[in-house]
This record gives C-alpha cells, structure tokens and sequence, in this order.
C-alpha cells in the first residue's frame, strides 16, 4: 500500500457522497495541483465544479514500525470549489452564495470518521475560506489520519519459512 492507494481510496469515498436528494455533492475530484490559482489567470483547464482537490501535506516525520512497516501522520487537505455568480437572494442582497455552506457541510459529513484501508478515522482539524479568487468559492478541510505504508514489508522477495519445500 502507498500514498496512490490511500488517494484512490479518498477519491472514491468524495465522488461517492450525495446530496439530501441523492444527487452527486461534487461533478469532479483530482490531485491538488493549484488549479483554482491556475484557472483564474486563465493557466490552467477547466474542470467541472463543484468539485474536490486531494492535497496530502508531506508528513513532518515518518515513524518506523517494523518488519518494513512505516506510519505516515498525514494531514490530508481536501480543497472544496463552487462556481458562483452575482445572483440576489431573498433579501436583495448580490455576491452572497450560502449553498457553499451545504456543500462543504455534505463533505464534512462524509469525510469525517472516514476509514481508508490501512489508516484511522478521518478527524477535521481546521477549516478554511480563500477569498482570492473572482466568481469561485475556494474552502479548505484538512483531516488529520495516521496511514501505514506496507509496501516493504518483510520478508521481501524471499521465501517463506511455511512454503520451504525439502527438493531432496
């Protein structure tokens, strides 16, 4: 298991939440790579929103736990984006779009106590609102989960003490 195993893992559980009347919450989920920065300057493809971006921050310090075991303590930054254009609400208000709460609130929902294989519950630490950018509401949720790396586990490329055969 590596880190592509434990993004697959997160990509499938995001497209997989719905709304309140069993809709899809988001149209598109990919690795974080700047995009809503990239897209305002115009740099950048179009994507679909609302959508989610998977940032996994690098780990401060991998532990290691045996027979090839490592334990990454993660931070895994989900980056939350909805398209909005001036419209009034019921108040004759423009520029306000509440919807953005219903949808990073339908993501909390589904994110939260989230068990990847090979990692601990999905715990949200910190929630953030970016403001930089024109017509695209940008929030951020990070989660912080423990995931263990087994892809060298031992014994590697050696045989097995139970399928030894005695040729003789």
């Amino acid at each position: 298991m590596s880190l592509k195993d434990l993004y697959i893992d997160i990509r499938n559980e995001v497209l997989s939440l719905v709304d309140n009347y069993g809709n899809p919450l988001v149209k598109f989920c990919q690795v974080w790579n700047n995009q809503v920065t990239y897209n305002n300057d115009g740099q950048h493809y179009n994507y679909p929103m609302p959508c989610v971006f998977i940032e996994m921050t690098a780990p401060t310090e991998l532990e290691q736990l045996g027979d090839g075991y490592q334990l990454y303590n993660l931070i895994v930054r989900l980056h939350i984006v909805h398209e909005f254009y001036n419209s009034l609400d019921g108040n004759g208000i423009l520029e306000q779009d509440l919807s953005i709460f219903d949808l990073t609130q339908g993501v909390y929902m589904g994110m939260q106590k989230f068990e990847p294989d090979k990692a601990v519950q999905f715990v949200r630490v910190r929630e953030i609102q970016d403001y930089e950018h024109t017509n695209v509401y940008h929030s951020i949720q990070e989660y912080a989960t423990n995931y263990i790396d087994s892809s060298r586990e031992q014994p590697l490329g050696f045989i097995d003490k139970d399928t030894y055969r005695d040729w003789e």
